[in-house]
């Protein structure tokens, strides 16, 4: 078996985080990174730090904090718009847990009547914005947001999106790839 640097985090769980350490590691196959994605922990009440200073921290935490990312599933379901808002003021290694449950439940089609279209523009502007404005957050998880985010903006009309309501969800993504290229990625 091959082998090849990983970089790993001693801040956070994801593999190829910003501050690093290089060991030789022997290449996983697909099987152990979807086991691993699939074991990841929690984040705990360190990973929150202060949360208590700010409201909207504070109120993501009441909702969030110690609960998996198939249990804030009825989150999604039942208001995307107000637990994308709690996504938003998360602190880094909460978002980046919760972020991949947000991509969990788009890639599951499990939408409340009418919710579709809303979920799916969330999810695109989202990204677009802590790219945006909080790159750090999002480039480490980019690889496993970007192909559920090609798929909405491929699929804009599946979502029931109006693009005199929402825009294009394919300008949208364009702006993503372009940013997420800017960071060498």
């Amino acid at each position: 078996m091959k082998t090849r640097p990983f970089r790993l985090c001693g801040n956070c769980w994801w593999l190829d985080c910003n501050s690093v350490e290089m060991i030789e590691m022997k290449r996983p196959r697909r099987r152990e990174i979807r086991a691993k994605l699939r074991r990841q922990r929690v984040p705990t009440e360190q990973d929150w730090s202060n949360y208590q200073d700010d409201l909207d921290q504070n109120h993501a935490h009441q909702k969030f904090a110690g609960k998996t990312n198939e249990e804030v599933q009825k989150y999604f379901r039942d208001n995307a718009l107000a637990t994308t808002e709690d996504l938003h003021w998360m602190p880094r290694i909460p978002f980046q847990y919760y972020m991949i449950g947000f991509r969990d439940y788009m890639a599951s089609g499990d939408f409340e009547p009418g919710w579709a279209s809303d979920s799916a523009s969330c999810f695109l502007r989202l990204i677009l914005e802590k790219l945006e404005r909080h790159p750090d957050y999002i480039i480490p998880i980019m690889p496993q947001l970007l192909p559920t985010a090609e798929f909405v903006a491929n699929h804009q009309a599946t979502f029931k999106a109006n693009t005199e309501i929402y825009g294009s969800f394919r300008k949208i993504f364009n702006r993503i790839q372009t940013l997420y290229e800017q960071y060498g990625r």
